[in-house]
């Protein structure tokens, strides 16, 4: 295609023609007609792409590469990998960020080619005229400088940003957009670019002192003076790679007979490159994963699991052969019995606990948060909320409010010259109309008076013959037309009292009373947004939260099986009033929240000594007490479980730091201390009809079975006795065994004597 000198002028005025206003039309737009266009309208919308991001690319390859050259080849081979890329590409809203990422990996392949080129020169032997003649004398010596420089650094740590960080540095910083450009171009308020853009920059600052560089200014104007000023591409170089772009699009990326292979070279390794990182991105989590699981596997398969529960204080239990039973375990009954537990499970909690929740009425994002287990004191910074919403809704208010000031001025004004106008009708207006109906009596009256004395002396003239008859009617008629204007002049007077002026005077005070209310209206509304704006302001001043004791961190973090899962984390969103984070003091005892199954809960006082056992912590035993009772079984442990339990907080003596809050543990709390009452298993009874029966093993050998009086009220694993045994009585401890080892014993009952 043969370009004209003002090819590019052209070529704006047939973009317009066929694609239309690029400006307002996002990457994602233009990407798919450049896809599904054909011809000249897919070539004008990849060069609205071109002229976009052009610049940026060439800036990216130039700060990788010294050579101009190279740097147009990689310039085309980003393009080039583009064009075959785009059908597989979904475009949110700039395709910056990743036209910056294929730049960077084709200036590294461009990079790499040249270096191996130069490594077979230098082993090539000096004594070869091509060679030497090849190089030529102006041929450019080997960079001694191949390593990094602070451009290509910055570029690497731009691309490893998060996404919703990264676009706004590529397209402010790099690509010199304003915040509403970039706004606009990112579909996002301009308050949330402002500072996803701030924080990126911070991100950045951090990243390179770590690595020992320090840019003075912001991180994207050291890109920007490294890689060079943002000068358009040379329209050369743009009209061949649109070209290339084009034909590749159609054939591949290989070299044909207008693709350089040293162009079609870089953009298969930077498509390569592409897929390698994506794999990584896929796979390496994946690894992780599952070491993780096989590091679990391995501890549950290797690890010892924590021993049984000792077993329980009471008389000694001893084996018994012979007999023809076959070996039972006899028990010895005697006075005094250990004290009497109940055992129930819970998790750690910790006594003073304060919540920090959202201070904003409205939803944002956590834009920091100090890591969970951190301990902090008092007025400590713990997180930081993004500011951006509220930004945005002060900026808002703030016109508002300006625009609110003025109507209200003006309604102001209105109710001034009401007021005005009814102090000029009442002190102007109406004196004016009221002489003036007042004048007109009075010239009427004149006027009947000269009529009247005209009449007599007419009537007079008449009788004499002096005057005809036609005179004197007229006379007639001119004094009942003052007459006339008599009364017209009087009744516009009563008019004017009685209708004109009470009207004019409501009109007027109507319109004041409306011009007030409309003030106190604006008043009130713009009390209220001034009122908003301060709360706004206040809220922004508090998206610094801190810590107002001391004590370890704790997410709020929840997962519920039914519901929305609440993630507490550094750019999660969190709604107005949200939890957030729980402050845990540890220098005070914990406690752990017992759940007594309604079996048990009768037995349960405040003030009962416990033993608790942690389960992370098996050889380790704590003391406690039972702070309190719940009146009322928890109704969502009953909703889940269909078993009634009561929440029983029971607090440990002393703190302890190798403790953590959601610690499950065991509770032994001890319901009656020693007693002198005799207490048997409840295992050495067999139940029938109501009655317990127990084997007692008899002096002279054999058993006999001995009907035992209960006593009420406890329950297992002992019985309190009334009655049937004694002191020295040996008792079979599972007297099942004694009745299928046939001893001789015999049924208790003649029969079976039922279950126990």
């Amino acid at each position: 295609m043969a370009h004209r000198p003002d090819g590019i002028a052209l070529r704006h005025l047939r973009t317009l023609f066929h694609v239309g206003p690029t400006g307002d039309l996002t990457d994602g737009q233009l990407l798919e007609r450049f896809i599904e266009g054909r011809g000249e309208a897919a070539e004008l919308a990849f060069a609205a792409i071109v002229d976009r991001h052009g610049p940026l690319v060439l800036r990216a390859c130039r700060a990788v590469l010294r050579d101009e050259h190279d740097a147009q080849d990689a310039f085309q081979a980003t393009f080039l990998v583009l064009s075959r890329k785009a059908r597989s590409l979904w475009v949110r809203d700039s395709i910056g960020p990743w036209l910056l990422a294929v730049s960077r990996r084709a200036a590294r392949c461009a990079r790499a080619t040249r270096e191996r080129r130069r490594e077979v020169e230098r082993e090539a032997p000096a004594t070869d005229d091509r060679l030497i003649a090849a190089a030529g004398p102006g041929a450019e010596a080997p960079d001694p400088d191949l390593g990094l420089d602070l451009a290509e650094i910055l570029l690497e740590e731009v691309d490893r940003l998060p996404g919703r960080h990264r676009d706004p540095v590529v397209l402010c910083d790099l690509q010199g957009l304003t915040l509403e450009q970039a706004a606009r171009r990112l579909g996002c308020p301009v308050g949330t670019v402002k500072s996803r853009l701030s924080r990126a920059r911070g991100r950045l600052r951090d990243r390179l002192a770590r690595r020992g560089l320090a840019p003075e200014g912001r991180p994207g104007a050291a890109i920007v003076a490294a890689g060079g000023p943002r000068a358009p591409v040379p329209p050369s170089l743009s009209r061949s790679t649109i070209g290339l772009a084009m034909q590749s699009a159609s054939k591949g990326v290989a070299a044909g007979p207008s693709i350089p292979a040293a162009v079609a070279l870089i953009a298969q390794g930077a498509s390569s490159a592409m897929i390698h990182a994506q794999i990584a991105q896929l796979v390496i989590p994946s690894i992780v994963l599952v070491l993780a699981a096989g590091a679990g596997w391995g501890a549950s398969g290797n690890g010892r699991l924590p021993a049984g529960p000792p077993p329980a204080d009471g008389p000694e239990a001893q084996a018994e052969g012979g007999g023809g039973a076959g070996g039972v375990l006899l028990l010895e009954v005697g006075p005094g019995t250990p004290a009497v537990s109940v055992s129930a499970r819970g998790n750690l909690e910790a006594s003073e606990v304060v919540e920090i929740r959202s201070p904003l009425d409205m939803p944002t994002t956590l834009a920091s948060i100090i890591p969970e287990g951190t301990r902090v004191e008092a007025g400590e910074l713990v997180c930081e909320l993004d500011p951006a919403p509220l930004l945005d809704r002060l900026e808002w208010l703030k016109h508002s409010n300006i625009r609110n000031r003025g109507t209200l001025a003006a309604a102001k004004n209105r109710m001034g010259l009401a007021e005005i106008k009814l102090e000029e009708y009442l002190e102007a207006d109406y004196p004016n109309q009221l002489k003036t109906v007042e004048g007109e009596i009075k010239l009427a009256r004149s006027e009947l008076e000269r009529d009247q004395d005209r009449m007599e002396w007419s009537d007079e003239m008449l009788e004499l013959g002096y005057i005809s008859t036609a005179q004197n009617l007229g006379h007639k008629t001119d004094l009942e037309k003052a007459r006339f204007n008599l009364e017209q002049a009087e009744r516009k007077l009563e008019v004017l009292e009685d209708f004109t002026k009470p009207r004019r005077v409501k009109e007027l005070q109507a319109a004041i009373d409306e011009a007030r209310d409309r003030v106190l209206e604006l008043e009130e509304s713009l009390k209220g947004s001034e009122e908003a704006e301060r709360r706004v302001r206040t809220q922004i001043e508090r998206c610094s939260v801190s810590s107002p004791g001391k004590g370890m961190v704790v997410y709020a973090s929840e997962s519920s099986p039914g519901g929305k899962a609440v993630v507490i984390e550094e750019d999660a969103e969190v709604d107005g009033g949200q939890l957030i984070v729980r402050i845990i003091d540890l220098d005070r005892p914990m406690r752990v929240v017992v759940q007594a199954p309604e079996s048990h809960v009768d037995r349960l006082k405040p003030g009962q000594r416990a033993r608790i056992r942690v389960d992370a912590f098996p050889d380790a035993t704590f003391e406690g007490k039972v702070i309190e009772v719940a009146p009322r079984p928890d109704p969502g442990l009953f909703s889940r479980h269909g078993v009634k339990v009561y929440l029983t907080p029971v607090e440990l003596d002393e703190p302890s730091p190798m403790l953590r809050p959601g610690m499950t543990a065991e509770a032994r709390i001890r319901v009656s201390g020693p007693t002198d009452a005799i207490r048997i298993p409840s295992k050495a009874l067999l139940r029938h009809d109501g009655k317990a029966y127990a084997a007692v093993r008899l002096p002279g050998g054999g058993f006999e079975w001995r009907e035992v009086a209960i006593a009420p009220g406890v329950g297992r694993p002992y019985v309190e006795v009334e009655g049937g045994v004694g002191p020295g009585d040996l008792l079979v401890v599972d007297p099942i065994d004694l009745l299928r080892g046939g001893s001789g014993a015999g049924d208790p009952v003649g029969g079976d004597p039922g279950g126990r």
